[in-house]
């Protein structure tokens, strides 16, 4: 939710120096927390003799997400250059920060069901597995 606050802020107020670095401040504040607290889920949430192989997959998928969201990024800003410019239009980085506060909304909406799903046992539509005793 940092994060989405963080892009609401660079969308709507980028008219001053000051509103750029409370924007980049809490975006460095969400990324912080979730490099923070995302690893220790998984820690949490797995086997132990699984643990190497569940944060080697969150590394990776960190990756490709960094790679495809910078990608989308640029692709968006460098569209929004005017011939014969140097640098994006307002527009371009409006364009930008809305597509990337929709895709971290339907993160959180999506991230909001599966927490949902495990707090609430009935709700699962697969059988227990068999404990080993």
């Amino acid at each position: 939710m940092v994060l989405i606050a963080s892009l609401v802020l660079f969308w709507t107020a980028r008219h001053g120096y000051w509103e750029i670095v409370v924007a980049m401040a809490l975006d460095g504040f969400g990324v912080g927390c979730v490099y923070a607290v995302n690893p220790l889920q998984i820690t949490g949430g797995v086997p132990a003799d699984e643990t190497g192989s569940a944060m080697s997959f969150y590394q990776l998928v960190r990756t490709i997400a960094h790679s495809l969201a910078s990608a989308l990024s640029a692709t968006v800003l460098i569209e929004a250059i005017p011939r014969g410019q140097r640098f994006p239009t307002d527009h371009g980085y409006r364009t930008a920060a809305a597509l990337n506060t929709a895709i971290l909304a339907v993160a959180l909406a999506v991230s909001a069901l599966f927490a949902a799903r495990t707090r609430n046992p009935a709700t699962h539509d697969r059988p227990a597995l068999p404990q080993a005793t």
